[in-house]
């Protein structure tokens, strides 16, 4: 575990949402295949599905003053992320999406349920998003599931990632406004009643970034270019 995680978690006071890495591996079997419900296109990490115990975020107001196992807790179906290289770029982009989640709340982005820093192993646990991620339904090759997709739960996934966006750039509160600077069809997941949920917070950043180009390595910011606004594409703004 590096020494900012450290840091981060004794200081922010999040340790009540450590899991095991024995609870994990026994909820996905050992990360089998059958539990994968989708990647990132660059290999950073996989998504599974599972039912798992976590914190119950629902309490969280009866936490304060209480050790780990007093706190409640409830057994419920999760996606868990899995970061699938541990370097210097893995660990920013883990502590990052800590970070960020812990500072938003809002029904279009994921909650952060739980995490695991254990061996090499750094993993999110996050809220349920059943139907997979909407790049799964987007594509030449994706014909016979996009089919699912009718136009009314394609109006309903873009108004609420519009409202997901519009809250996390003007509407935090006494917070400060947030960038995503991810956003892109496998970044967005479909709970069970297609409603959409941002996830992916690992590039985001407090504030409006002059350059972003310089703050993302430039084989992302290439391979991506098609999901940024023609102004942010064709000025610095």
């Amino acid at each position: 575990m590096s020494f900012s995680l450290v840091t981060y978690m004794q200081e922010k006071n999040v340790g009540h949402l450590k899991i095991c890495l024995t609870d994990i591996e026994l909820a996905t079997e050992n990360f089998s295949e059958k539990y994968i419900i989708g990647d990132d296109e660059f290999g950073f990490y996989t998504f599974y599905k599972a039912r798992l115990n976590h914190f119950d975020d629902e309490k969280s107001s009866s936490v304060e003053g209480k050790n780990n196992d007093e706190r409640s807790k409830r057994e419920n179906n999760v996606v868990i992320k899995r970061v699938n290289t541990r370097n210097d770029i893995g660990e920013e982009r883990f502590l990052t999406e800590i970070e960020r989640l812990v500072n938003v709340k809002h029904p279009n982005i994921v909650t952060l349920l739980g995490f695991c820093v254990e061996s090499y192993e750094m993993i999110l646990v996050i809220d349920d998003v059943s139907n997979g991620f909407l790049g799964l339904y987007l594509g030449d090759n994706c014909s016979d599931v996009r089919r699912t997709l009718t136009w009314e739960k394609r109006l309903k996934i873009c108004i609420d990632v519009a409202n997901a966006l519009d809250y996390i750039h003007s509407n935090m509160k006494d917070k400060k406004p947030m960038m995503h600077r991810d956003i892109n069809a496998n970044s967005i997941g479909l709970d069970e009643n297609w409603g959409a949920k941002i996830v992916d917070f690992g590039f985001s950043a407090f504030e409006r970034p002059y350059h972003l180009n310089d703050a993302l390595p430039q084989r992302i910011v290439s391979r991506k270019k098609w999901y940024r606004a023609p102004v942010r594409a064709n000025t610095s703004i």
